[in-house]
């Protein structure tokens, strides 16, 4: 930040002036005399509540219609605590109701429980529902131990049959993805039913990293695509749920987190990488015998005016996988792509799900958010006032299909360009992509508070 004391320093009149004369006179126009990029009203003003003891997150103050729900995401990335109001009241329901809707199953409703045993050192967690769709029941019970003093941080034995998606590594729970099928949006997801049983240990190697092995023995299943149902536009085009290898699955899966993990959402984006790495094989009694890698690396820099409260930076995505060996195409790999109304950092914004498959994929995504400085430097007051920010981006996307499965080209190149705003109403966030389909499509999305 320009130090307004030192430009003043050599004018002794100007010295005098300025000891007597308070930091809520100085005009804009004295601002932008001084400093290559003027603090607005509201700057200055947080500067002075700045609180060294607490975290930036825990200090921004939001604005808009959808404040509340800022604060809410802030305080659940913070405190991992439910809080109060309506957000609050929902998110204790949803400790107890277990609800999807997806293309096969339809409704899925049921009731969850969980229990924390002996002096909170264990804990059992089940839910039990029916699938509308199917007419079928879903279930399944888990127990966790929390050993202390003990290099595992958490052993979890998992008894369950249920319905699952097949897609390695992605930032969309089912809840999230129900709303937007019930919405009337498309369903992010392919889907097997899988009957089993998984024992897991998690250790905390270092403070920011954590490694989760798991052993995983199901019978694998295929699903039929049902009607919609969903509030709007439920008679649009089911997309099929593909019929998948069937057979029993004995495998390892190895889950490597350092630092915040990416899929996760960040109201500040943080650097991170995940990894994860599954091992399936008859020597353990699977029908199969393949190995499934993916990871995702996220980091993020300051660019420019580093000196601001709220600078520039440049986000920085890579990612990739694999799948080799005799698999069935339940374990093929594919990018994240947007929900309708959801499009993070870490996703493409031009695809439709399962638009482009394959078993070996490279991926790179590039977002700079210029936060106001554009519409400082261009004198549009009111936008940089209202927080605006302007967020520019690309990603690009190699994709291979050496398999027997998807009618896919062997080789595919996609790109994607795009220009955003971001803080809309406090949080929200709408971007204009244009992809090497030569189609232009909108997303709106969760914009970075920070």
């Amino acid at each position: 930040i320009y130090d307004v004391n030192t430009a003043l320093a050599s004018d002794t009149s100007a010295v005098k002036k300025r000891k007597s004369r308070a930091v809520a006179e100085i005009t804009r126009e004295q601002m932008e005399s001084l400093r290559p990029v003027p603090l607005t009203t509201n700057e200055i003003k947080a500067y002075k509540e700045l609180d060294s003891s607490k975290t930036i997150a825990t200090q921004l103050k939001f604005s808009g219609v959808f404040a509340g729900m800022a604060e809410r995401a802030v305080q659940q990335n913070q405190q991992k605590q439910s809080g109060t109001g309506v957000l609050g009241y929902a998110a204790k329901v949803f400790n107890y109701v277990d609800f999807s809707d997806n293309r096969v199953n339809g409704i899925f409703l049921g009731a969850k429980y969980n229990q924390n045993l002996f002096d909170k050192t264990a804990k059992v967690d089940m839910s039990l529902g029916y699938s509308f769709g199917r007419k079928k029941p879903e279930g399944n019970i888990r127990l966790l131990l929390y050993p202390k003093e003990f290099f595992l941080n958490e052993i979890e034995l998992d008894v369950y049959n249920k319905t699952t998606q097949g897609q390695l590594l992605n930032p969309y729970p089912f809840l999230i993805n129900s709303a937007s099928v019930a919405l009337g949006f498309e369903d992010q997801f392919d889907y097997y039913l899988a009957r089993g049983i998984s024992l897991g240990f998690r250790s905390r190697i270092l403070h920011d990293l954590t490694l989760k092995t798991e052993y995983i023995y199901e019978d694998q299943f295929s699903l039929i695509e049902y009607d919609y149902k969903s509030i709007f536009n439920s008679s649009r085009f089911v997309r099929p749920n593909p019929e998948i290898v069937e057979g029993k699955e004995s495998r390892l899966s190895f889950n490597l987190l350092a630092g915040k993990n990416p899929q996760e959402f960040q109201p500040i984006l943080e650097d991170g990488i995940l990894m994860q790495l599954d091992i399936s094989n008859p020597v353990i009694g699977s029908d199969f015998n393949y190995k499934r890698f993916r990871f995702v690396w996220q980091l993020t820099t300051k660019t420019f005016y580093g000196e601001l409260f709220s600078s520039p930076f440049l986000a920085f995505g890579f990612e990739g996988g694999f799948t080799i060996g005799d698999y069935g195409n339940q374990h093929f790999i594919t990018p994240n792509t947007a929900l309708a109304f959801y499009s993070p950092f870490l996703s493409y914004k031009g695809l439709s799900p399962y638009e482009i498959t394959g078993d070996k994929m490279i991926g790179v995504h590039l977002e700079h958010n210029w936060k106001t400085i554009v519409f400082q430097a261009l004198g549009i007051n009111f936008l940089s006032d209202l927080f605006i920010d302007i967020n520019t981006g690309a990603s690009i996307l190699q994709m291979w299909n050496e398999s027997k499965y998807y009618n896919q080209p062997k080789e595919k190149f996609y790109w994607e360009g795009y220009i955003g705003l971001g803080k809309i109403l406090g949080i929200g966030r709408i971007d204009f992509c244009y992809n090497s389909n030569k189609n232009f499509v909108v997303r709106g999305g969760l914009s970075a508070l920070f």
